[in-house]
């Protein structure tokens, strides 16, 4: 038998005063597990539902999964008019983008700036980030 368990998504409880969940992209309202029952097979790195189907298979195969090695995008509101994106890396790092004020975060520094100010690896990530909601907007309008 195989049994898999997934997190549900978390809750802030009044950490930086709010209470409940789906208003900002963190690790306590995104970060979640997932249970395996066969020894050694843990994921590393962010998954998404999308990559639960591959999991399973894998899974029922016998094989260990192959590690997701592209982001995990997320969103606060709708696939087209969102409040905040966000992306985990394969390290577990989260960018974030409120659309309604410009701020970008790297969640792992706490390091946040209007996106007009950034240079470097901050500004690829980001960059990466519109990139990835840009394909994921672009995707569901083919279908």
């Amino acid at each position: 038998s195989l049994m898999i368990v997934p997190g549900d998504h978390g809750e802030d409880l009044f950490e930086q005063g709010f209470l409940g969940h789906g208003h900002a992209i963190n690790k306590r309202q995104y970060g979640t597990f997932l249970a395996i029952n066969r020894p050694g097979m843990n994921m590393p790195g962010p998954i998404g539902l999308s990559d639960y189907r591959a999991i399973i298979l894998s899974l029922m195969q016998g094989q260990r999964p192959s590690p997701v090695t592209r982001p995990v995008l997320m969103m606060v509101g709708d696939l087209d008019t969102p409040t905040q994106i966000g992306m985990a890396g394969e390290q577990g790092n989260i960018t974030t983008l409120r659309l309604d004020t410009g701020t970008a975060c790297l969640l792992e520094s706490g390091a946040c700036e209007n996106i007009g100010r950034l240079q470097g690896r901050a500004r690829a990530r980001v960059n990466e980030l519109l990139r990835l909601w840009g394909s994921a907007r672009w995707n569901a309008a083919s279908r």
